[in-house]
């Protein structure tokens, strides 16, 4: 499937409530159990996880083949890092520590082509086919198809909400609750007041700006309760811990099978 076919953006315009997962590990077997299992997009992680370039491209591709969005974050903002994300053929970026209106429109201008922005150009990558969506129909394809998601997480962000909520040109502002928390001086609380208050003001801001809010979940419960209050792209967990937790099950159940 191509970026197009699997319509992440699109279905962001649409105010879609949409479930996924945080990719760690550079394996394909992970993101397309993901696709198997239903999940709507996978975060590939850059920024934590053990993921090179090489493994980014492979990672896209089974994504596409199984129908699955794949969101990819980078380390941190800056355009030679922005453009391969995309160039890949991913569904869309994820920019992290995102703090002011001047970041904001920055990741916008390095995500998009002109006249959206300033984006570097080579058509002859895996996003463009190889060349045969040809210059304009590349350019037309990502700025129409490809996401941009800006991650806050920090006190200062915290303070320019509104201004970045403001900026034109990208989809969604996703809260990093355990950065956040540690931000704001309650480190690994992300249940505490302070965090939740941000991320319901987030809600609200977007709301009137047209974008909508993600965040990061630990359980169901939480992804229901979020979903519930408005955020739309609620990532819930991520692959290595999903599969210590299914191993952790398994050996118990071997246990209390063989009575030790």
């Amino acid at each position: 499937m191509t970026v197009e076919q699997i319509g992440l953006r699109r279905r962001i315009a649409q105010n879609e409530t949409m479930y996924g997962v945080f990719v760690d590990a550079p394996t394909i077997s992970h993101v397309e159990t993901l696709a198997i299992a239903g999940f709507d997009f996978v975060i590939i992680d850059q920024e934590h996880g053990h993921i090179n370039a090489e493994s980014l491209v492979h990672l896209v591709s089974a994504c596409d083949h199984f129908g699955i969005a794949s969101l990819v974050r980078i380390p941190t903002l800056a355009s030679w890092l922005i453009g391969p994300a995309l160039d890949c053929g991913s569904s869309g970026v994820q920019v992290p520590f995102v703090s002011s209106a001047e970041e904001a429109r920055a990741a916008v201008a390095a995500a998009r082509f002109a006249p959206d922005g300033e984006r570097g150009v080579h058509i002859f990558l895996r996003g463009g086919q190889y060349g045969a969506l040809g210059a304009e129909g590349y350019f037309a394809v990502c700025n129409e198809n490809q996401a941009v998601v800006l991650q806050v997480e920090g006190v200062q962000g915290v303070e320019n909400l509104e201004a970045i909520a403001a900026v034109p040109g990208y989809d969604s502002i996703f809260i990093g609750p355990y950065d956040l928390s540690q931000s704001l001086g309650v480190s690994g609380q992300t249940g505490h007041p302070r965090v939740v208050e941000v991320i319901e003001r987030t809600v609200s801001l977007c709301e009137q700006h047209g974008k909508v809010v993600g965040t990061f979940v630990n359980t169901p419960e939480d992804a229901a309760a979020w979903a519930k209050r408005g955020v739309k792209m609620v990532s819930v967990s991520c692959d290595t811990n999903i599969f210590y937790r299914a191993c952790t099950d398994l050996r118990q159940a071997i246990a209390d099978a063989a009575g030790t």
